[in-house]
């Protein structure tokens, strides 16, 4: 049996995938249709594996479970920067997935899983150079009754598209009933949007076909030489100073601002000290996260190292522990934002990965790196699905109603505006609607107008945050 050119395996199966893609994702990073993308993708990526003879590793369903549901969030939050990210985690996974599938990557650390991403993102790059070759190969392959005309057909294909989104730029102008259905499908479609679909699928199909292709019948990376390690009296050394310093401020998070039982300097009071520091102590946390996974590995072992790791490790607990609290001092008396969440989630999220790098310490085959992928994939999912928003704005309109309750003012029955400050909940996304839809304020009203904004979303667009916006307004009369 002939074996077939990564062309034969790769082309037909691209291209309808670049067409669902663009079918899916133009214009609707925010989409239900994001997540049907998700399981699309898998589908594709299973079909290769397929028509390559390549047998898939049984732990790859995780990361594709992992991968369906950063594309699921997408559709049912309207958080921007939530959106943003799942997009980008999701090509996160997918590379590590692939990577992981078709290598033996057992033996890797975290730096020799980033150099092989990176390789992977140069060499799918440079592999758009070889789609000539390809093409060339397929024809020399194939049968003399079918030579050229795989060749054949790609021409037409390419020259068909831009012609394609001219002739229904122009149909769509000629009939009414035609541009509805266009219309149904895509928010508006005219020349413009003609293009960019087009364009976008071209993207699509080329990126989508030198990724994969670099993954073909590839020779398997060579295992991850011993790299040459330093003596650890060096580092035994620099982290000596820096662990006494961490022990000295670790007694006084201790003594001043758990027990709270000291002297504080003049003109501070406690709740003062306890609402200021917490981005200062997020970036040594991270700072002593890095620096613990540096010495693991650039330098020999050491009992002495291990210990001074251990210490330092045990200082960033206190640390964290000492930013959150400090930070949830400060929630309660100036209200809750999403960069607030954001710190609270970080600061877990150190936590967690620290545990792991501490096994590491006494336990030098923990496959960090898989336990580093799983805690953050976990913990995003939690916050991308968590809905922040809501709960910012449930927090806050809570917090305040209790507030000038004591002091008799009734928020939800009178048309008087609280002397409180909470124009930033304009700003939040159509998942704090179920919320405010009910408040009276003139900064309640700025948020409903953009909800009305965004109301008009196509069948393909749907999003569940935005359906519950709608549904808020109208219960409401607004």
């Amino acid at each position: 049996m002939e074996e077939k050119t990564r062309f034969s395996i790769l082309f037909r199966p691209t291209l309808v995938y670049a067409v669902l893609f663009t079918f899916c994702l133009y214009d609707n990073a925010k989409g239900i249709l994001v997540a049907v993308l998700g399981l699309i993708t898998v589908l594709y990526c299973n079909l290769i594996d397929r028509r390559q003879m390549h047998e898939r590793k049984r732990d790859r369903l995780l990361y594709e479970i992992a991968f369906v549901l950063l594309a699921l969030s997408c559709g049912l939050t309207d958080n921007d920067g939530i959106v943003f990210f799942n997009l980008v985690g999701m090509l996160f996974v997918l590379v590590v997935m692939l990577l992981h599938d078709h290598q033996d990557d057992d033996s890797w650390s975290i730096m020799k899983y980033l150099t092989e991403m990176v390789r992977t993102g140069v060499n799918a790059i440079n592999g758009l150079s070889h789609f000539p070759n390809d093409i060339r190969e397929e024809n020399e392959q194939a049968e003399s009754g079918r030579k050229k005309v795989t060749g054949y057909i790609l021409i037409g294909l390419l020259i068909a598209m831009p012609m394609l989104a001219i002739i229904l730029a122009l149909l769509r102008s000629a009939d009414v009933v035609f541009a509805s259905v266009l219309n149904d499908m895509f928010e508006s479609f005219d020349v413009t949007t003609s293009v960019l679909i087009t364009l976008m699928m071209v993207f699509a199909f080329f990126f989508t076909y030198a990724g994969m292709r670099y993954f073909i019948r590839q020779s398997p990376v060579q295992p991850e030489g011993e790299r040459k390690r330093y003596e650890p009296i060096i580092a035994i050394t620099a982290l000596s100073v820096i662990s006494v310093v961490y022990l000295l401020f670790s007694g006084i998070q201790i003594a001043y601002l758990f027990i709270g039982n000291m002297t504080l300097p003049d003109g501070y009071t406690y709740a003062e000290y306890a609402r200021e520091g917490f981005f200062q102590l997020l970036a040594v946390c991270a700072l002593n996260l890095m620096i613990v996974l540096f010495v693991l590995a650039w330098f020999r072992e050491h009992i002495v190292l291990k210990v001074l790791l251990s210490v330092i490790s045990g200082c960033t607990y206190i640390m964290i522990a000492s930013s959150a609290m400090r930070m949830v001092m400060y929630i309660r008396e100036y209200n809750l934002t999403r960069k607030r969440i954001l710190v609270l989630w970080a600061l877990l999220v150190i936590g967690v990965l620290l545990a792991g790098v501490i096994v590491q310490i006494f336990k030098k085959d923990f496959r960090l790196f898989r336990y580093s992928l799983a805690v953050c994939v976990v913990c995003y999912l939690v916050l991308s699905f968590g809905r922040m928003d809501y709960w910012i704005a449930r927090y806050d309109v809570d917090h305040c109603v209790t507030e000038h309750k004591d002091r008799g003012i009734q928020w939800f029955e009178s048309t008087a505006e609280p002397d409180v400050p909470l124009d930033y909940l304009a700003e939040l996304s159509c998942d704090a609607a179920p919320i405010i839809a009910d408040y009276k304020g003139s900064w309640a009203n700025d948020y409903r107008e953009s909800i009305y904004d965004v109301q008009y979303d196509t069948l393909r667009q749907w999003n569940l945050s935005r359906y519950m916006a709608r549904q808020a307004l109208k219960k409401n009369g607004k």
